[in-house]
């Protein structure tokens, strides 16, 4: 369940693989290995922080900062489409701001109010864009 804290672009710019910024630190002392008080000497998924793993980074309305262990950051958008959940990629932090992508997020928003997937919109534009160029002076000579 993404967290409801909203994201600031410092939360962002810190962002680490590995290491989920929300995430609160355990408050119990480590006693050789095991944390004190608990008779069980291992430690449970709770207690131990992702490793090499993807996390996201919610903002709000299904926008999201997904982090990568290769220290990638993507902004994205989870909506639904006739029943159907589906994820549209609003660019790369840092050349998309937190402000950029929220303006990105709300155009799409518009055309799925519309009734058009901003997916099938954005691949329709690029043809239509690929189109315009092959009948050029360039391509022909």
């Amino acid at each position: 369940m993404p967290p409801t804290d909203k994201l600031t672009d410092s939360l962002i710019r810190n962002a680490k693989a590995g290491q989920h910024p929300l995430q609160k630190a355990d408050s119990k002392k480590r006693v050789n290995g095991a944390l004190k008080g608990r008779r069980s000497v291992r430690a449970t998924e709770d207690e131990i922080p992702p490793k090499n793993k993807p996390y996201r980074l919610w903002d709000g309305g299904g926008l999201y900062l997904e982090v990568d262990p290769s220290d990638g950051k993507w902004w994205r958008w989870k909506y639904r489409f006739e029943g159907k959940e589906k994820r549209l990629s609003l660019g790369v932090y840092p050349e998309v701001s937190l402000a950029e992508a929220r303006e990105r997020r709300q155009e799409c928003r518009k055309l799925l109010a519309q009734g058009t997937d901003p997916a099938e919109h954005r691949k329709a534009v690029k043809s239509a864009r690929e189109g315009a160029t092959e009948d050029s002076f360039e391509v022909i000579a």
